[in-house]
């Protein structure tokens, strides 16, 4: 692939938030509507203290903006990236952190949420938060939810050949 993956999001979408390298959090409020999906920011209350039906998903890029951290999922074999449901009392950007830690062992230093997805599989996978990341801390490794994490060239995803996690492959769509 000859243009990073990040050339084809609009310049306006990149930079909206950042302020010194990291997003900033909006003002945290309560969300007990079940109805509706909370807005980034807003942190979620269902009073189980369990996870929610809201998820995020984070797309780690490398420094050149070429290939996107996945590894093979312990529970289904099927490749992803980071990503998992947001629990109670979280906001979307504390869960992509938390999660990414958990499974891929590194700490993204700023995130940008790039989108949502709204529509897929009839809600099988809730409506996940999607955000990308190009810096972190910590090397990523093994954990007990992912193997064989590594860098991928997202052009050399065949889905033919390679069976993606669904949301996985669905959040690639945002870069392009």
């Amino acid at each position: 692939m000859s243009e990073k993956l990040l050339d084809n999001l609009p310049e306006d979408d990149l930079m909206a938030g950042w302020e010194n390298g990291s997003i900033e959090e909006e003002p945290l409020q309560e969300n007990n509507s079940p109805e509706q999906p909370p807005a980034p920011g807003i942190v979620i209350n269902n009073g189980d203290g369990k996870d929610t039906d809201a998820s995020v998903g984070v797309l780690v890029l490398n420094s050149t903006g070429e290939s996107v951290l996945c590894g093979t999922r312990t529970d289904n074999n099927l490749i992803c990236g980071a990503g998992g449901h947001i629990q109670e009392g979280e906001t979307p950007s504390q869960a992509a952190i938390r999660e990414t830690q958990e499974e891929f062992g590194i700490t993204p230093t700023n995130l940008r949420r790039i989108g949502q997805i709204t529509d897929f599989e009839g809600g099988r996978y809730g409506k996940p938060y999607i955000y990308v990341c190009t810096e972190y801390e910590g090397e990523p490794k093994v954990s007990k939810e992912i193997r064989n994490p590594g860098f991928f060239p997202i052009d050399e995803f065949e889905p033919e050949e390679i069976k993606l996690f669904p949301p996985f492959e669905e959040s690639l769509k945002f870069l392009g």
